[in-house]
């Protein structure tokens, strides 16, 4: 009895933030969040690295670019959504090895959060083309996650010697 009242009066005189581990985890999440938006284009990196870093809020950076702040913070939840995409990462580390068409699709769908259609229009190719290369980017990403030792580093498939 003793001892558990010894903890409690420890843990009441321990600083906040060290008794919340929420508060850690969000630090971390936030710390990870604007890590990964270095790959991101400059004006998506900007927002994310003004409200995650700096501490500003939708409604000041609302006013500053001249959108509501609804419309900001759609878009930031929608940056944030793709910076937890496992496939962004992937695209990131394996993408080196990949035909150039390919590396500019996978990263306009999986970076830049472009639909396929624009990026058909932007860079002159089919919607069937896109959605080809689309599919051979998600064949690479869950071959890599579920036989990780089966594939090298470009995401290409190692033959066995």
């Amino acid at each position: 009895m003793v001892a558990s009242r010894t903890m409690i009066v420890e843990n009441l005189s321990a600083s906040p933030a060290s008794i919340d581990l929420r508060r850690a985890r969000r630090r971390e999440a936030i710390d990870q969040i604007v890590e990964s938006s270095r790959v991101l284009p400059d004006a998506e990196r900007a927002l994310v690295q003004a409200v995650y870093r700096d501490g500003r809020t939708a409604v000041e950076l609302a006013a500053l670019m001249r959108e509501s702040p609804q419309r900001v913070r759609r878009r930031l939840k929608s940056i944030v959504k793709r910076l937890a995409n496992p496939r962004l990462a992937f695209v990131v580390a394996a993408s080196d090895a990949w035909p150039e068409r390919r590396r500019r699709i996978a990263r306009a769908v999986y970076i830049e959060g472009r639909s396929i259609r624009q990026i058909a229009r932007e860079q002159e190719v089919s919607l069937y083309a896109v959605r080809r290369h689309v599919l051979a980017i998600e064949a690479l990403f869950e071959a890599r996650t579920s036989t990780p030792e089966a594939w090298g580093a470009g995401g290409t498939r190692r033959h066995a010697s």
